[in-house]
């Protein structure tokens, strides 16, 4: 995928248990990476997944219960959701993906997917049934 700004298509992969994301050429070299261990801004705690779309990349930062954002050159570019179990507060975010116009967030711990707006805003959130 060609990340806006950038010279050539890079493929982004989680790195877990380094708590970064690690930038590929599309002849699999490594660029860059990006994140360590931490809550602060660039900082990720047990990522899951990634998305890019527009020059931004979003990071399903699992164990900060958040999205973290960054730039696709891997600036720090901002954070949203906390722990909890509203609309917007998550429980162990594991997976991230865009479509369209929309963020959509899935859940380790209890199954729930976050519909929201590519700044962050709660749209939507989907619960399991109850398992029989």
């Amino acid at each position: 995928r060609r990340s806006a700004g950038a010279r050539e298509p890079l493929l982004y992969v989680v790195d877990s248990g380094r708590h970064r994301v690690v930038a590929y050429s599309a002849d699999g070299r490594p660029r860059f990476a990006f994140g360590r261990r931490g809550s602060g801004a660039g900082c990720l705690h047990d990522p899951r997944g990634v998305a890019v779309h527009g020059g931004t990349v979003w990071v399903a930062d699992m164990c900060n219960h958040r999205v973290a954002l960054f730039t696709a050159e891997g600036a720090p570019a901002g954070a949203f959701g906390r722990h909890g179990s509203g609309p917007g507060r998550m429980q162990y975010p594991a997976g991230v993906a865009v479509s369209r116009s929309l963020l959509l967030v899935s859940e380790y711990v209890g199954g729930r997917l976050h519909v929201l707006s590519l700044r962050g805003d709660a749209l939507q959130l989907l619960t399991p049934p109850p398992a029989a």
